[in-house]
């Protein structure tokens, strides 16, 4: 699984609570530690990048980045 794949779900899931790009790459954070410990495996193999607010996946931050600190726009069904 990608992380990109895996942020599209937490979307679709917490819309209802308006998730930021910020809360979202915390989540990811959050839920890779979880499988990391728990599992014993890796989510996703996406590597986390170390910036000032947090861990960041650069290619979820690109995907998102023009919300800025608004919540993310449910994408719509095709």
């Amino acid at each position: 699984m990608k992380a990109c794949k895996l942020s599209e779900y937490i979307i679709q899931r917490i819309y209802e609570d308006a998730i930021t790009q910020l809360k979202l790459q915390k989540s990811l954070y959050f839920i890779y530690v979880y499988f990391l410990v728990n599992k014993q495996k890796k989510i996703f193999n996406d590597k986390f990048q170390r910036w000032d607010y947090g861990p960041v996946i650069k290619d979820v931050y690109d995907k998102y980045k023009k919300y800025e600190k608004n919540p993310i726009e449910i994408p719509k069904k095709k």
